[in-house]
């Protein structure tokens, strides 16, 4: 769609400024014939874009036959990649060094204030105060006019920046049990560590495992430093893969006609929980820089309110995670935390699938066969609920609150008897879905001719 005709002449609405002019759109806006500050265009398109991701995998493996019909191979899995899509430093945020360059010190509370402050209230006032070009609006807050761009309210971060990087590291060990007394099984078991550089989507776990983008960054200023715990990221997994067929009985025929040839076999996945993102901070970086930074870790103090995995949980009355285990970064400070930690994991969630079934020949030389077959999906119908988001129960500033009455602060059960928990830092949604769908079963029956 065109965003207008030029048969109806150019849109008094919209012109280009006599300085800056480095736009080739319809950027910035003007309101009343005012210049006012624009949002960022639709997109902002990295140069690099579309470069593919080069990846160097190894790996090197020791196979053992034990017995006639037992296996054992372990081998070391290599991944290294560059070039991912990546979230990188956006475009539009004020570096420390600029700040820093014009005299103001983001640790002086008095400077953060005249920062957040109206660039009108101090023009005049302060040397270091200045507009950035001749229209730009007094109403715009000081930091606003360090930025690089700073006729741009937003980041400016740019799409498809080719600057992730991945490590993965892994022993993966797998048992195969040959067909044998009508049993046969593989089982393979993974000790692994995926780190990351901003890098989106880049791992062999894939969206299976939980895989999505990676964690905002904690200093775009200092982007080499960024190597942290992949979200992707799961230490031990562990699969079997079991498979019997049931054997011909030496008594009445019918009724070893009947129960002999079933094969009942299982894919059961156990694996690490999921890591948690740890919660931001409000110290002011967001306002002054257009990028925020991540709580710092207390050392020595327990995540957790509740053991995610002990069976013991309540959502509707217990609070999961621990406020004491985080603090707010100091002022116009980088936090030194990590988005992730291996300590910081929510529950094991465990696959176990289940299927039984035969083939019933009828006919010379079994022309005609029907097939029978029922599959079950999370058989011991295990419960799991969702993670705490980062978004809002992860947050140091969520304030506890209840179905009824008040919360008691500081409390691992905050509510009084008979309500349940509505929100707080470490409240689980139960309301929106488990993290798993209840055990669910198909029958199916397949006649071939």
């Amino acid at each position: 769609s065109p965003f207008y005709q030029l048969s109806a002449g150019i849109p008094t609405a919209l012109r280009q400024l006599t300085f800056p002019n480095t736009n080739p759109g319809q950027y910035p806006a003007v309101v009343a014939g005012q210049e006012v500050l624009s949002s960022a265009p639709a997109f902002e398109i990295d140069r690099n874009a579309g470069r593919p991701a080069r990846i160097f995998q190894w790996s090197l493996g020791l196979q053992r036959q034990i017995t006639n019909t037992l296996m054992v191979e372990a081998s070391y899995v290599g991944n290294r990649g560059v070039w991912w899509q990546a979230q990188t430093s956006p475009d539009n945020a004020t570096n420390p060094a600029t700040l820093a360059a014009a005299g103001f010190n983001l640790a002086s509370q008095a400077d953060e204030n005249e920062l957040a402050q109206s660039i009108g209230q101090w023009l005049g006032k302060d040397p270091r105060v200045k507009l950035p070009y001749p229209n730009f609006p007094t109403t715009a807050t000081v930091a606003q006019s360090f930025k690089p761009f700073p006729q741009f309210t937003s980041s400016l971060t740019p799409l498809w920046a080719p600057l992730g990087k991945n490590w993965y590291d892994s022993l993966q060990v797998k048992l195969t049990k040959r067909y044998s007394h009508g049993l046969d099984v593989q089982s393979s078991f993974t000790w692994q560590r995926a780190l990351d550089i901003g890098a989106e989507n880049s791992y062999p776990l894939g969206a299976a495992f939980g895989g999505g983008p990676s964690a905002p960054l904690n200093n775009v200023f200092n982007y080499s430093s960024m190597k942290f715990l992949s979200r992707d990221d799961r230490p031990l997994q562990l699969v079997i893969a079991p498979s019997y067929t049931t054997p011909k009985w030496s008594g009445n025929k019918y009724v070893s006609a009947f129960v002999h040839d079933w094969r009942v076999a299982a894919v059961l996945r156990y694996q690490s929980g999921a890591l948690i993102q740890i919660p931001s901070t409000t110290n002011g970086l967001t306002t002054l820089l257009g990028v925020g930074t991540y709580a710092v870790r207390v050392p020595g103090t327990n995540p957790f309110l509740v053991d995610p995995n002990c069976h013991c949980f309540d959502p509707t009355t217990q609070l999961l995670l621990n406020p004491a285990a985080f603090t707010q970064a100091p002022i116009g400070q980088f936090s030194p935390s990590t988005p992730f930690y291996n300590d910081f994991r929510w529950m094991r969630q465990p696959s176990e699938n289940l299927s039984i079934g035969r083939v019933f020949g009828f006919g010379k030389n079994e022309h005609y066969n029907l097939e029978v077959r029922a599959e079950f999906t999370n058989i011991l119908n295990r419960h799991y609920y969702s993670a705490p988001s980062p978004a809002t129960a992860n947050s140091l500033n969520a304030a506890t609150t209840c179905s009824a009455g008040s919360a008691t602060a500081g409390s691992a059960t905050p509510c009084q008897a008979g309500a349940i928990l509505t929100g707080g830092y470490g409240f689980v949604q139960t309301a929106a879905g488990a993290g798993a769908t209840p055990r669910a079963g198909q029958f199916v029956a397949r006649f071939r001719f």
